[in-house]
């Protein structure tokens, strides 16, 4: 016995079991579709941690692009190279700031350099006293 012959023979077992494996289908498929649509979201939100471009993922979220996409890609990948750059800049500026007002570059104790003095401050500590100027 073929489909064709169950439909023809026996419609109501027919239809009985078609929409059976039809409800199945939708279970199945709903199932699926929301196990893959976790997946896609988790993973831009993986990104969006990890490069900083949560503006990035909400937009690619709500528009229903993938990871994969390469305009959602490039972005994810702009936004990296923005966030170590910007790190980057912030780490120069910490010791920038450090060699500017003598601390440590994270709010600790002053930094005191010992300098030996040099042959130009050992004359002028020299004409300074022949001159009787106390020299600091």
């Amino acid at each position: 016995m073929n489909e064709e012959t169950l439909r023809a023979q026996h419609p109501e077992l027919y239809a009985a079991v078609f929409a059976k494996g039809e409800a199945k289908g939708k279970i199945d498929g709903a199932a699926e579709g929301s196990a893959n649509e976790r997946k896609r979201v988790l993973a831009h939100l993986k990104l969006a941690k990890s490069t900083g471009a949560v503006d990035v993922a909400n937009a690619a979220i709500a528009s229903g692009a993938s990871t994969l996409d390469e305009d959602v890609h490039a972005d994810y990948m702009s936004a990296a190279v923005n966030r170590s750059a910007q790190s980057n800049r912030q780490a120069e500026s910490v010791v920038a700031g450090a060699a500017l007002d003598g601390t440590n570059g994270a709010g600790g104790a002053a930094v005191v350099a010992v300098v030996a003095p040099d042959l130009g401050d050992q004359v002028v500590a020299q004409m300074s006293a022949a001159r009787g100027k106390k020299v600091a």
